[in-house]
């Protein structure tokens, strides 16, 4: 059987950082609070809404507000037009596709992860793409094994967050972190992720063993 090698997409795949904290920020803007980068980043650490709420201490009104003005931008801010893949992402992509089946499990909605792979002509490679699910990566986990009919020990999850790592590494994954992403490498290797990769060829190689 194929390995599954399963994607993260912003910070692994799309170079999306700025368009994303932009959206962030302007969303604390319009509720008359504040966000930094590095604030923005520490609520990777678990699932982001949860600490985003928490971090920016927003009472049920103020994320709800918070929450639908950041879908109203989303799109002015988040498109192919603005966001791009990694310059490697293609040579990445191909690679790993001749050793396993490939999926996306993601945060983005999936319109627009289609639009920016179409740009590369790499949709084509993934076996599946999951966007936005609002009951976490856990239930697309639990989708894709039992569609596979795999074990979650032939599952490799390339991620670039601590709370990525955390969430493949429950569900007994092997974790493959990026460096590249929304996470340092010194933060990431503090969670034990099988690999943390600062090169997309260090992950071809690993993965290919």
């Amino acid at each position: 059987m194929k390995k599954l090698i399963l994607f993260d997409f912003d910070g692994v795949l799309s170079d999306s950082f700025n368009s994303l904290y932009e959206i962030n920020r302007l969303g604390t803007e319009h509720i008359g609070k504040t966000i930094t980068p590095e604030e923005y980043k520490a609520c990777f650490f678990g699932p982001l809404h949860k600490e985003l709420k928490k971090k920016l201490e927003l009472s049920e009104a103020e994320a709800q507000a918070y929450l639908e003005y950041k879908v109203s931008i989303f799109p002015q801010h988040y498109n192919p037009d603005l966001t791009r893949l990694f310059p490697f992402a293609e040579k990445l992509v191909t690679a790993l596709s001749a050793v396993g089946k490939l999926y996306i499990v993601s945060s983005a909605p999936e319109p627009v992860i289609r639009r920016m792979l179409k740009n590369k002509d790499l949709e084509q490679y993934f076996e599946e793409i999951s966007g936005i699910n609002k009951e976490g990566k856990h239930k697309t986990f639990e989708h894709i094994l039992s569609r596979e009919q795999a074990q979650a020990e032939q599952v490799y999850f390339i991620t670039d967050t601590v709370g990525d790592v955390r969430e493949g590494k429950e569900v007994s994954f092997q974790v493959v972190a990026v460096d590249w992403g929304f996470h340092t490498k010194e933060v990431l290797v503090e969670e034990h992720p099988s690999l943390v990769a600062s090169t997309s060829q260090e992950i071809i190689d690993f993965i290919s063993k």
